[in-house]
């Protein structure tokens, strides 16, 4: 996932396909372009939690809404089932997307 900010325009947020990612993990990302990847830590502004970014997705077709859903960053749990259940994940949806920092990138 891209986030490209612009002084002027509202922030693009965009879905990169699994090719372009490869292309350009480990590049430096263009100034005002923040680049997410599975298994970044992201830091929740609001709250000031620590998530792990799980997976990417996208909405429906007839309105397609990027979507980055994360896991409570915690000591190593053997259930993912178990942190659910306790609502340790987050869906990052559309402005949810702007509240939250890179801490520690997977590259």
């Amino acid at each position: 996932m891209e986030i490209a900010s612009n002084e002027s325009k509202a922030p693009i947020i965009r879905l990169i396909d699994i090719q372009e990612g490869m292309r350009e993990k480990g590049k430096r990302a263009p100034i005002g372009v923040t680049r997410y990847y599975k298994g970044d830590v992201v830091e929740d502004l609001t709250t000031g939690l620590f998530y792990g970014i799980k997976k990417f997705a996208a909405g429906a077709r007839d309105n397609p809404r990027p979507k980055l859903i994360a896991i409570r960053y915690t000591e190593t749990a053997p259930n993912v089932d178990l942190v659910k259940k306790a609502a340790g994940r987050k869906e990052f949806i559309e402005e949810g997307l702007l509240q939250i920092q890179l801490v520690n990138q997977n590259v």
